[in-house]
C-alpha cells in the first residue's frame, strides 16, 4: 500500500521518486512472491496454533449471548398485536438486533441525514431527500426478505409451531412498518414541513 501511494505520481505521468520504475515495480513483485512462499512454508507450523486460538475465542463468545429483550417501543407494538403474533414479533425484534445490527445503523444514519437536510434547507434538498428515502425503501425490502430467512426465521421450526399464517405475516409486517415509520417517515416529515414553509 505504501508502494502504491509512493507510485501515485508515476501513475499520473510524473517521476517515480524511489528509482527507475521497472526496478521498483519488479522489486515489489519479487517481495510479494517471496512473502507468498514464506507464508506457504510457515502455514503447517502456524495454522494449527491459529485455529486453536480462534476456536477458543469462539467458545468464549458462544458461552455468553447478549440477547436483549424488546425495547419499550417494540413492547408497545407487541401489546397491540393479537396473541398469536406476539411471540413472532418479539423473536424478530431480538434476532434482527443481534443478527443484522446494520439495519439500525442504516436507519439512524438515514434519519439524521434527513433531519440535517431539513435543518439546512440546502439546494437540492428534495432530490437528496428522495434519494435517501428511496435507498432506505430498497433496504427495507431486503429486510422484509431477511425476516423470512435463516437465521431470523427457521421455516421448518415455524411450520411445526401452532401459529396461524395470518398471525405470522402480521407480526413480520408490523416489525417492518415500525422500522419504516421510525427511520423513513420520521426522517422525511421534517423535509416535507420545511418545503411547505
Amino acid at each position: 500500500m505504501i508502494l502504491a501511494l509512493a507510485s501515485s505520481s508515476w501513475l499520473r505521468g510524473g517521476e517515480l521518486g524511489l528509482g527507475p520504475a521497472p526496478v521498483v515495480l519488479g522489486g515489489a513483485a519479487a517481495a510479494c512472491a517471496i512473502a507468498v512462499v514464506l507464508a506457504w512454508r510457515a502455514a503447517p507450523r502456524v495454522m494449527p496454533a491459529a485455529l486453536r486460538e480462534v476456536a477458543a475465542l469462539d467458545r468464549q463468545q458462544l458461552a455468553h449471548l447478549d440477547i436483549h429483550p424488546p425495547t419499550a417501543l417494540e413492547r408497545m407494538v407487541i401489546r397491540l398485536l393479537p396473541a398469536g403474533a406476539r411471540p413472532i414479533f418479539a423473536k424478530d425484534a431480538r434476532m434482527v438486533r443481534r443478527r443484522h445490527p446494520l439495519a439500525y445503523v442504516i436507519g439512524i444514519s438515514g434519519l439524521i441525514a434527513q433531519w440535517v437536510l431539513a435543518a439546512t434547507a440546502s439546494d437540492g434538498m428534495l432530490a437528496w431527500s428522495a434519494s435517501i428515502a428511496a435507498a432506505m425503501v430498497l433496504y427495507a425490502a431486503l429486510l422484509a426478505r431477511r425476516l423470512r430467512e435463516p437465521p431470523i426465521e427457521q421455516p421448518r421450526v415455524l411450520a411445526a409451531l401452532p401459529l396461524a399464517a395470518p398471525d405470522i405475516t402480521r407480526a413480520k409486517r408490523s416489525w417492518l412498518v415500525l422500522w419504516l415509520t421510525l427511520y423513513i417517515v420520521l426522517g422525511v416529515a421534517p423535509v416535507v414541513v420545511r418545503t411547505l414553509m
